[in-house]
């Protein structure tokens, strides 16, 4: 949650953890953090590097069993420059900064990869979400290698294919703007469009 809120007798005990993040704690809430931003949030305190551990919160570069997490407080732009193996990704709506891939791939595991903001650069190494990949908002540009995903939803930004191959169980368009004009683009069940803009691939 990185709205700033005032919350008072909330229960949130039968989920996760709710990271308020600069919010009021009114007393009488269960499971809410009012005081920092998780362990594996991107500040970009010491370079724009990933494999630094002086950018994350906690001072730990995220693992198979993190997820990594961006947010407008720390508008840092963020270059890949090791290969990524995390449990999630999340891309908040206030971030603003760009993050590049550069010459390495990506692994997302069961924690998926949401992306609602900001500047996607891919290069043409692999990315592959064990879980799925939602796009709410931002520019998103693939790789020119392989994406590969369970699922993918589209509600908003714009998504560039970046002329590499799409390859995904199946994808759900509510809105936003998908340019594919280049790239193959191959599903292995539903393709729904309910919203937006699709701009068919060559190679379907």
């Amino acid at each position: 949650l990185d709205d700033k809120v005032d919350v008072k007798y909330s229960n949130a005990s039968s989920g996760l953890n709710v990271w308020a993040l600069g919010s009021v704690d009114s007393t009488n809430n269960t499971n809410w953090n009012f005081a920092t931003y998780p362990n594996f949030t991107w500040t970009g305190a010491s370079d724009n590097n990933w494999n630094n551990t002086g950018n994350w919160v906690g001072g730990a570069v995220p693992g198979s069993t993190d997820i990594a997490t961006f947010v407008g407080t720390y508008n840092v732009n963020c270059n890949i420059n090791a290969n990524v193996n995390v449990k999630g990704i999340n891309v908040v709506d206030t971030y603003t900064g760009t993050i590049t891939q550069g010459a390495f791939t990506i692994a997302v595991g069961v924690s998926n990869l949401v992306f609602s903001g900001g500047t996607f650069v891919g290069s043409a190494s692999n990315i592959t979400t064990t879980g799925s990949f939602r796009q709410e908002g931002g520019t998103f540009t693939s790789t020119s290698g392989t994406l590969t995903t369970a699922g993918f939803t589209l509600d908003g930004g714009v998504y560039n294919a970046n002329g590499g191959i799409f390859s995904g169980t199946t994808y759900k368009q509510n809105g936003g703007t998908y340019n594919g004009s280049t790239n193959t683009f191959t599903l292995s069940s539903t393709f729904i469009q309910s919203g937006g803009t699709y701009t068919k691939p060559t190679n379907t």
